[in-house]
């Protein structure tokens, strides 16, 4: 039995020898390696490559909380709303573990925190599920801004509103379409004006 175990042992052991080898950066970031993944990603290594799992290098640093490598890479321009293996986004894995720090980073960029995945839960009922109270509190901190933001749309916010349009999540834009849709009848425009106004050309 000994024996076995042991040559079990080795095997994972081996595995994981050529998983790191074969997908460095996936490695550095999984364990938090801020100067490895600087120097991996100064070489052309791809950030969004994914492993034999399915996860990118941002998905990895994020389910193991790891802030610096999260920020890193996010200045590098790595996606935040790709979803990988049964769905997860960066931001579902981090909520998941309960990352605080690498929650909030992501909310600070931008990432969606609607999205679901092929189970369908989003970031913010795994929060709720798992009863991460400081991560529930910054979801509905950061939707009550969105919202309020949206819905006090007027002709001054028509700009902020366009460049949401442009910008936002898929679920921001969507509600920002809605505002602006709402906006040009109440001043007596279309759709194409209040695009131009806002510099973003026709919307139509």
């Amino acid at each position: 039995k000994a024996a076995a175990e042991e040559a079990l042992r080795r095997q994972k052991e081996d595995e994981e020898a050529a998983r790191m080898e074969a997908f460095p950066l996936h490695a550095a970031c999984e364990v938090g390696d801020v100067v490895t993944v600087s120097a991996l990603l100064a070489d052309g290594f791809d950030l969004e490559l994914q492993d034999p799992s399915g996860r990118s290098p941002l998905l990895c640093a994020s389910e193991r909380g790891h802030v610096g490598v999260v920020r890193l890479l996010l200045e590098n321009k790595a996606k935040m709303d790709v979803q990988y293996g049964t769905g997860d986004t960066p931001l579902f894995v981090a909520t998941a573990n309960g990352h605080v720090a690498v929650v909030r980073i992501l909310l600070e960029k931008g990432a969606d925190m609607e999205i679901k995945n092929d189970y369908g839960g989003t970031p913010i009922c795994e929060a709720r599920e798992r009863g991460f109270s400081e991560i529930l509190k910054m979801f509905e901190a950061e939707d009550a801004k969105k919202q309020a933001y949206i819905e006090s749309g007027c002709p001054s916010n028509i700009a902020a509103l366009c460049q949401l349009l442009v910008e936002g999540t898929p679920t921001d834009k969507l509600a920002a379409a809605k505002q602006i849709w709402v906006l040009t009848e109440k001043i007596g425009s279309n759709r194409t004006a209040v695009a131009r106004h806002g510099g973003i050309g026709p919307l139509i």
